[in-house]
Protein backbone atom coordinates (compact mmCIF):
# COMPACT_ATOMS: atom_id res chain seq x y z
CA UNK A 1 0.00 0.00 0.00
CA UNK A 2 0.93 3.53 -1.12
CA UNK A 3 -0.35 6.39 0.33
CA UNK A 4 0.53 10.06 -1.51
CA UNK A 5 -0.52 13.63 -0.45
CA UNK A 6 0.08 16.81 -2.25
CA UNK A 7 3.68 16.83 -1.47
CA UNK A 8 4.53 13.24 0.03
CA UNK A 9 4.51 9.43 -0.95
CA UNK A 10 4.46 6.78 2.24
CA UNK A 11 5.90 3.44 0.72
CA UNK A 12 7.48 0.07 2.75
CA UNK A 13 10.74 0.31 3.77
CA UNK A 14 12.99 -0.71 0.97
CA UNK A 15 16.67 -2.05 1.95
CA UNK A 16 18.75 1.16 0.43
CA UNK A 17 17.03 3.60 2.33
CA UNK A 18 18.44 1.24 5.82
CA UNK A 19 21.68 3.69 5.62
CA UNK A 20 19.72 6.87 5.63
CA UNK A 21 17.28 6.09 8.38
CA UNK A 22 20.26 4.70 10.47
CA UNK A 23 21.82 7.89 10.05
CA UNK A 24 18.61 9.99 11.48
CA UNK A 25 18.62 7.57 14.18
CA UNK A 26 22.19 8.29 15.46
CA UNK A 27 22.02 11.80 15.09
CA UNK A 28 21.21 12.93 19.15
CA UNK A 29 19.32 16.23 17.31
CA UNK A 30 16.99 13.78 15.31
CA UNK A 31 15.82 11.71 18.43
CA UNK A 32 16.35 13.70 21.24
CA UNK A 33 12.29 12.96 22.28
CA UNK A 34 12.78 9.58 20.86
CA UNK A 35 14.00 5.86 23.47
CA UNK A 36 15.72 5.44 20.05
CA UNK A 37 18.36 7.76 21.69
CA UNK A 38 19.80 5.14 23.90
CA UNK A 39 20.94 2.62 21.03
CA UNK A 40 23.51 2.52 18.44
CA UNK A 41 21.77 1.93 15.08
CA UNK A 42 23.38 -0.04 12.27
CA UNK A 43 22.34 -0.97 8.68
CA UNK A 44 21.98 -4.58 9.85
CA UNK A 45 19.76 -4.07 12.93
CA UNK A 46 17.87 -1.58 10.80
CA UNK A 47 16.92 -4.32 8.12
CA UNK A 48 16.43 -6.50 10.91
CA UNK A 49 14.01 -4.17 12.46
CA UNK A 50 12.13 -3.74 9.36
CA UNK A 51 11.77 -8.01 8.55
CA UNK A 52 10.70 -8.18 12.53
CA UNK A 53 7.02 -9.03 13.72
CA UNK A 54 6.91 -5.64 14.71
CA UNK A 55 6.99 -4.45 11.20
CA UNK A 56 4.49 -7.32 9.60
CA UNK A 57 0.95 -6.87 9.48
CA UNK A 58 -1.47 -6.11 11.06
CA UNK A 59 2.02 -3.55 12.03
CA UNK A 60 2.52 -0.75 9.14
CA UNK A 61 5.64 1.18 8.13
CA UNK A 62 6.23 3.59 6.03
CA UNK A 63 9.49 5.61 5.08
CA UNK A 64 7.78 9.50 3.92
CA UNK A 65 9.01 10.87 0.91
CA UNK A 66 9.26 13.98 -0.60
CA UNK A 67 6.88 13.60 -4.35
CA UNK A 68 10.98 13.24 -5.71
CA UNK A 69 11.58 10.35 -3.97
CA UNK A 70 13.90 11.82 -1.97
CA UNK A 71 13.25 10.41 2.08
CA UNK A 72 12.64 12.75 5.02
CA UNK A 73 11.32 10.24 7.36
CA UNK A 74 9.08 7.33 8.74
CA UNK A 75 5.99 6.89 10.49
CA UNK A 76 4.41 3.46 12.16
CA UNK A 77 1.57 2.09 13.90
CA UNK A 78 1.22 -0.97 16.39
CA UNK A 79 -2.04 -2.47 15.65
CA UNK A 80 -3.45 -3.87 18.99
CA UNK A 81 -6.02 -6.20 16.99
CA UNK A 82 -7.82 -7.35 20.31
CA UNK A 83 -8.94 -3.71 20.52
CA UNK A 84 -8.77 -2.39 16.94
CA UNK A 85 -6.66 0.38 18.42
CA UNK A 86 -3.90 1.63 16.58
CA UNK A 87 -0.35 3.43 18.21
CA UNK A 88 1.03 5.79 15.83
CA UNK A 89 4.80 7.25 15.95
CA UNK A 90 6.55 9.77 13.23
CA UNK A 91 9.98 10.61 12.64
CA UNK A 92 10.74 13.11 10.44
CA UNK A 93 14.81 12.83 10.41
CA UNK A 94 15.97 15.27 7.67
CA UNK A 95 16.56 18.17 9.84
CA UNK A 96 15.82 20.43 6.49
CA UNK A 97 12.32 19.72 6.57
CA UNK A 98 11.66 20.46 9.84
CA UNK A 99 8.88 23.00 10.24
CA UNK A 100 7.20 22.92 7.09
CA UNK A 101 4.17 20.86 7.79
CA UNK A 102 5.32 17.38 6.35
CA UNK A 103 5.00 15.54 9.56
CA UNK A 104 1.22 16.69 10.17
CA UNK A 105 0.63 15.76 6.32
CA UNK A 106 2.24 12.41 6.46
CA UNK A 107 0.41 12.26 10.31
CA UNK A 108 -3.12 13.23 8.82
CA UNK A 109 -2.79 10.78 5.61
CA UNK A 110 -1.61 7.70 7.91
CA UNK A 111 -4.36 8.26 10.49
CA UNK A 112 -7.12 8.79 7.72
CA UNK A 113 -5.80 5.30 6.24
CA UNK A 114 -5.61 4.19 9.26
CA UNK A 115 -9.23 5.20 10.26
CA UNK A 116 -11.58 4.35 7.20
CA UNK A 117 -9.31 1.93 5.12
CA UNK A 118 -8.51 -0.23 7.77
CA UNK A 119 -11.13 0.25 10.17
CA UNK A 120 -9.58 0.64 12.96
CA UNK A 121 -11.53 2.70 16.27
CA UNK A 122 -9.03 4.59 17.71
CA UNK A 123 -5.32 5.71 17.28
CA UNK A 124 -3.34 6.61 19.95
CA UNK A 125 0.11 8.65 20.61
CA UNK A 126 2.90 9.19 22.80
CA UNK A 127 5.50 11.63 23.65
CA UNK A 128 7.83 13.82 26.05
CA UNK A 129 5.72 16.82 27.14
CA UNK A 130 8.82 19.43 26.35
CA UNK A 131 8.31 17.47 22.45
CA UNK A 132 6.45 20.56 20.67
CA UNK A 133 6.08 19.76 17.26
CA UNK A 134 4.79 16.30 18.62
CA UNK A 135 1.95 17.85 20.68
CA UNK A 136 1.36 20.12 17.46
CA UNK A 137 0.84 17.59 15.52
CA UNK A 138 -1.52 15.23 17.61
CA UNK A 139 -3.30 18.42 18.77
CA UNK A 140 -4.02 19.58 15.31
CA UNK A 141 -5.11 16.23 14.27
CA UNK A 142 -7.79 16.38 16.99
CA UNK A 143 -6.38 13.90 19.19
CA UNK A 144 -7.37 14.79 23.08
CA UNK A 145 -4.66 14.15 26.50
CA UNK A 146 -5.45 11.26 27.49
CA UNK A 147 -3.08 11.61 30.46
CA UNK A 148 0.30 12.38 31.25
CA UNK A 149 3.11 9.94 32.95
CA UNK A 150 4.42 12.03 35.78
CA UNK A 151 8.41 12.19 35.34
CA UNK A 152 8.45 9.14 32.85
CA UNK A 153 11.52 9.65 30.97
CA UNK A 154 14.57 10.96 32.03
CA UNK A 155 16.33 13.85 29.64
CA UNK A 156 19.88 14.50 30.60
CA UNK A 157 18.88 13.98 33.92
CA UNK A 158 15.94 15.45 34.52
CA UNK A 159 12.65 14.18 34.70
CA UNK A 160 10.24 14.86 31.75
CA UNK A 161 6.37 13.58 31.66
CA UNK A 162 5.10 11.32 28.80
CA UNK A 163 1.85 12.80 27.39
CA UNK A 164 -0.60 10.58 25.46
CA UNK A 165 -3.32 11.48 23.30
CA UNK A 166 -6.24 9.40 21.67
CA UNK A 167 -8.61 9.74 18.80
CA UNK A 168 -11.96 8.02 17.65
CA UNK A 169 -13.07 7.08 14.72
Amino acid sequence: MILMTPHLVMRLPMPQAAPLVVGWLNDPEVVKYSEQRHKKHTVESQLDYWKSPATVEPNLVRIISLQENYAIGSISATIDQHNNIANVGILIGDKSKWGKGFGYEAWECFCNYLFFEKQIRKIEAGCMSINGAMNRICQKFGMWPEGVRKGHFLVDGKSVDLMTFGKFR
